[in-house]
């Protein structure tokens, strides 16, 4: 198997890593050698003027470093004397400055430096010193010792991508159905339910999704499960067993027209979460073959309340007449059929004999037990069942000794035990010791952060409180009345976050209320346009009523605002800042990524396309936007000019001017 460059146990290779280091890092010297070395680099420096000011202004570190708190003593800086002197971050190890920011947060003189790297701090010998030193992305393992707020959170810890990323994964992926983490938050269950799924899909298309998801949806998340044909069928007789009698009762749907449905499913733009055929978004599931999985009746029923058939859906409501729904679901079903998976399903009889006898159906029982299904799926009459798999709470602390490899040829690491059980869960198992975990189907990149964030549960934990960063427990933001229950029918946590709650899909709109004119926002509303034609994630037409545009309007316009933004009077913004704001507007280069008129880029939003910008923003945003705009949205790629109040003033003149006649037709 092939293996990545990032998995260097500290544990399993201290031999190695004995006669190894001192090639990678240089011929082993004394601290005092390096020390003379390091004097030796900033006395040639100082012959710039630039560099001898950074030289004398540096913060060379004493050693050792010290904190009883966290219960180290480094001596690291007898070597690595420059870690926060900027004059040598061009240097070489040990003599160089430490990589990125983290020491803006980490000061050396306080953390130290093997609280994140591990090694001997103790240790003035280069060869026992670096004995356990962690090495690229493995350093990330020890984030957790503080950051106890990464545990299951699916944040972003900043400078620890993969760490964050093999945590959400660990969420999304539902791990924690089988194994116990402590301290680490459960998943809700975000698999589909499985509550009437027996009349929702036809039985052909379920044996051919449990023996493979993957072959069936491109995008399926779930895993796959090693399952002989007659576990298959009998799984499958089980879960059609789980009917819906509302469904089973109702109508078939009237013929529809797939023309007009394809126009529905253009305006409702179900492409921008749901891929087809593999093209389009990728937040929902694959609807390219729909018309092989799902029956009409069930379909149509979901459209009129996509809730009441799944409850913890990010599908909105899109207040689709019967006639609608109809339409939709014949263009569902013309142009999402692949027809020769029918043909081939139509040469066999529906049922298997024998397929759906109480014997069977028992059986299938068994095995949804066994394989602990509604850990993951809600059902009708569910119970809890326990966690069968290995406790993950120290597997970072997992000694070899205790692995069982199997006829496995892998090094005898950690690290690589954990990388190739996630790839390829089957290699380690015998007739002594069958695995059950099953397959995922998980990306190299995907693996080896799972792996970092695996490698992180252990119990090497700080143990003095000021130093944990815990995730705060925030009551979930749930706004009353008629606004918070339109916010809900809507989905609109679903791409927005808001106060906290919800995604970043779309913009955040915390502070929306004080960004955008109230009659742009309700025109947007009743028929919303693409903003950014760049974006795949675009607002659909929901078909408010007016009444429900006001409610949300006045909802948004009243609540989501930030006090503390100027206000800017139209007599404010003169011809003359308009044409210095005009001219500033191409001295910086803003064409490059925001349309105005037929020119200009599409990485930002459109200043006259759909709306011109001074009929949608609010100056007093847009002059506090201009000034810093990572302010307001940390991970923009809006450049920071660093505006001065004059410039600012300009652009926000210029950028205001751009508005058309006001149209009759809203309530504002």
């Amino acid at each position: 198997m092939r293996t990545h460059a990032f998995i260097y146990s500290w544990d399993y290779r201290r031999v190695v890593a004995g006669c190894l280091l001192p090639v990678l890092f240089g011929c082993a010297k004394s601290w005092q050698s390096y020390q003379q070395e390091y004097q030796s680099i900033l006395s040639k420096q100082s012959s710039s003027a630039e560099q001898s000011s950074q030289v004398e202004g540096s913060d060379e570190q004493t050693f050792p470093l010290q904190n009883d708190d966290l219960g180290f003593s480094d001596n690291c800086t007898s070597c690595h004397r420059g870690v926060t002197n900027p004059a040598v971050r061009r240097a070489e190890q040990p003599f160089t400055k430490h990589s990125g920011r983290y020491l803006q947060q980490h000061p050396p003189k306080q953390f130290g430096c093997t609280i994140c790297h591990n090694g001997t701090g103790s240790a003035l010998e280069e060869k026992e010193a670096h004995v356990g030193l962690l090495k690229a992305e493995l350093i990330q393992t020890s984030c957790t010792k503080c950051h106890l707020s990464v545990l299951g959170s699916g944040d972003l810890l900043p400078g620890a991508a993969a760490l964050s990323n093999g945590m959400k994964l660990l969420k999304s992926l539902a791990c924690t159905g089988c194994h116990r983490i402590d301290g680490f938050s459960t998943q809700d269950q975000t698999a589909p339910t499985l509550t009437g799924v027996g009349s929702k899909v036809s039985r052909k298309w379920l044996v051919r999704w449990l023996k493979n998801p993957r072959a069936v949806q491109s995008n399926a998340t779930m895993p796959t499960y090693q399952l002989s044909d007659e576990h298959l069928n009998a799984l499958a007789s089980y879960l059609m067993s789980f009917a819906d009698s509302s469904v089973l009762r109702a109508r078939d749907p009237l013929p529809g027209n797939g023309e007009l449905g394809g126009n529905l499913l253009r305006e409702a733009r179900c492409i921008s979460c749901h891929p087809f055929n593999g093209t389009g978004g990728h937040l929902a599931p694959d609807l390219g073959k729909i018309g092989n999985k799902v029956s009409k009746k069930w379909l149509a029923r979901m459209l009129q309340d996509p809730m009441r058939f799944q409850p913890n859906t990010t599908m909105p409501h899109f207040n689709l007449a019967p006639g609608d729904r109809s339409n939709l679901v014949e263009h569902l079903f013309e142009e999402y059929t692949d027809y020769e998976i029918r043909d081939e399903d139509d040469k066999h009889p529906a049922e298997p004999s024998g397929t759906d006898d109480l014997e069977n159906v028992e059986l299938g029982r068994r095995i949804f037990k066994e394989l602990r299904c509604a850990n993951c799926h809600a059902y009708e009459g569910e119970q809890e069942w326990l966690q069968l798999g290995p406790v993950l709470t120290t597997v970072g602390e997992k000694r070899m000794d205790d692995v069982d490899l199997g006829t496995s040829r892998i090094d005898r690491t950690l690290p690589e035990y954990i990388y190739a059980k996630i790839r390829e869960p089957q290699r380690f198992a015998t007739s002594n010791n069958l695995m059950k975990m099953p397959a995922y189907h998980l990306t190299d990149e995907q693996a080896k952060d799972l792996t970092i964030a695996l490698l992180s549960f252990d119990s090497r934990k700080v143990k003095s409180e000021q130093y944990l960063v815990r995730r705060l427990e925030e009551r979930l933001y749930k706004p009353a009345g008629e606004f918070g229950a339109l916010l809900e029918k809507y989905q609109c946590y679903s791409c927005h976050r808001i106060n906290g709650r919800g995604y970043n899909l779309a913009y955040d709109l915390s502070m929306e209320g004080s960004r955008v004119q109230r009659k742009w926002l309700y025109d947007y509303l009743m028929v919303s346009y693409s903003i950014r034609p760049i974006l795949v994630e675009r607002m659909p037409v929901f078909r408010f009523s007016p009444h429900e545009a006001a409610v949300l309007t006045d909802g948004i316009m009243e609540q989501y605002v930030r006090g503390d933004l100027p206000r800017i009077r139209n007599t404010e913004l003169t011809p003359q800042k308009v044409k210095a704001g005009e001219q500033l507007f191409h001295n910086k280069g803003c064409m490059a990524c925001h349309i105005v008129g037929e020119k200009g880029g599409y990485v930002g939003p459109s200043f006259t396309i759909g709306a011109k910008a001074g009929d949608k923003l609010q100056a007093g945003w847009v002059y506090t936007w201009l000034k810093n705009p990572q302010a307001i949205v940390p991970e923009v790629i809006e450049p920071n000019y660093n505006l001065s109040d004059e410039e600012a003033m300009a652009l926000t003149a210029y950028i205001m001017s751009m508005r058309t006649n006001r149209l009759a037709g809203s309530p504002y």
